[in-house]
């Protein structure tokens, strides 16, 4: 986390929602309003890291800081002072491997074994959910409280897949009610096609009927 920004941002009495507008305005001026600000946007800032990666991405981490968090300094009357800041990038670089442990586990436990004994040198990252996004962490450096809130948003999705589970079980039952004899052999799409045109028509004829009956 970022606990100098916190600091000075509260040393020059400012909230989080009025230093989002003050650099927003700043980035506005300089044509630079394409990245994304709010008071959510500082929030993360300050207590998970910004989204950069200064080590393996030096050409986006200068021009974020040159672009965002020197304006932002200045704003907080401390451009003259230096910012001991932590990278959360959210996401993978370009190229990047992306590994499923859980599947890598079952197919070759013993590689697994070997990447988590070779994290430092391989550099293995841990995508880690906080309150706003998800952001990537080295592995080594990877924490009890990381891991309880990777458990944590595990718990919620087994949650969330069972509620899908069981609405897509009963979703399937009323498809399976709707079709007939007739829809034998035909996919879902196909038996709704051809109960779409016989609802069709059939509107057809009764409206036809009503318009007779006007006349």
């Amino acid at each position: 986390m970022n606990e100098a920004l916190k600091e000075y941002r509260e040393l020059a009495g400012m909230d989080r929602r009025e230093l989002a507008e003050a650099l927003g305005d700043v980035l506005s001026g300089a044509g630079l309003d394409w990245w994304p600000l709010d008071e959510w946007t500082i929030a993360r800032w300050e207590d998970v890291g910004f989204p950069i990666d200064s080590e393996r991405q030096r050409r986006q981490s200068d021009i974020f800081s040159n672009a965002v968090i020197g304006p932002m300094m200045e704003i907080l009357g401390a451009g003259h002072k230096g910012l001991i800041s932590t990278d959360a990038p959210p996401s993978p670089r370009p190229g990047d491997l992306v590994l499923n442990p859980a599947a890598l586990e079952d197919l070759a436990p013993e590689f697994f074994e070997f990447l988590l004994s070779h994290a430092d040198e391989l550099d293995l990252q841990m995508a880690v959910p906080n309150r706003y996004d998800t952001h990537l962490k080295p592995y080594a450096g990877c924490g009890p409280e990381d891991l309880e809130a990777i458990g944590a948003w595990m718990a919620t999705q087994i949650e969330h897949n069972e509620r899908e589970a069981a609405k897509m079980a009963r979703l399937l039952e009323f498809h399976q009610s709707q079709l007939t004899d007739k829809d034998e052999g035909l996919t879902l799409g196909e038996a709704y096609e051809r109960h779409e045109e016989g609802t069709a028509r059939m509107e057809e004829l009764l409206e036809g009927e009503a318009s007779e009956e006007e006349d």
